[in-house]
């Protein structure tokens, strides 16, 4: 998957996700979460999924420093994001509920393939 890094305000980073949404957009809040980074320390994130008129959905990942942040961070865009209406905005504080909420909505194998690999990851949990 591509990654780009770019240092923007909140409302810059609402008119990207929303950028070539249709009329009234689908988007997707998932809950904070993190995962190790290459030196093992928490990089704290949220995704937003959005339409998009060229592949049909896209994820946003917002990176935080740390998990306050990140709470602070994610409530200033829920914020500035209802602001834009008219807009469609699923908040879940659920990765695998997220992920099968963008497979209801965009249903394809990329959608699948984010699926599986979340119920993966959590049928790892169960067995360790």
């Amino acid at each position: 998957m591509k990654k780009s890094v770019f240092r923007i305000s909140t409302e810059a980073a609402v008119d990207r996700v929303i950028d070539g949404a249709g009329e009234v957009p689908d988007v997707i809040i998932g809950p904070i979460v993190w995962q190790p980074d290459q030196h093992g320390k928490r990089c704290w994130y949220f995704i937003v999924v959005a339409s998009s008129g060229r592949d049909g959905f896209r994820v946003n990942q917002i990176v935080a420093d740390n998990q306050r942040s990140a709470v602070e961070m994610r409530s200033a865009f829920m914020r500035a994001l209802v602001r834009r209406r008219p807009i469609v905005v699923h908040d879940c504080d659920d990765e695998l509920y997220a992920a099968r909420m963008a497979e209801a909505i965009w249903p394809c194998a990329k959608t699948r393939d984010i699926v599986a690999g979340i119920e993966a990851e959590r049928a790892q949990w169960s067995t360790a």
